[in-house]
């Protein structure tokens, strides 16, 4: 449960405890942390990088766990 979906039933507050930017929904703490972003950075390839962190949370993992792409760490996704 993130804490998004925790503050909806009145338990604590909805902030990421990462970067305490953004709310914390699935997407943000898989993809759209500034803290989760260094590790993509390092495993999604250049060339697909800005489509990736422009989708939404299904299509990228869907792109994620079918793709032969890899990072600069020469692993991909679903290796890592």
């Amino acid at each position: 449960m993130t804490k998004f979906q925790r503050s909806k039933i009145e338990i604590g507050k909805p902030w990421c405890v990462n970067c305490e930017i953004e709310v914390e929904t699935i997407l943000h703490a898989l993809h759209d942390c500034p803290n989760a972003m260094v590790l993509w950075i390092d495993v999604i390839p250049l060339d697909v990088r800005n489509w990736l962190f422009s989708v939404d949370l299904v299509h990228w993992i869907e792109f994620n766990l079918s793709s032969s792409h890899v990072g600069k760490l020469n692993i991909g996704w679903k290796n890592y």
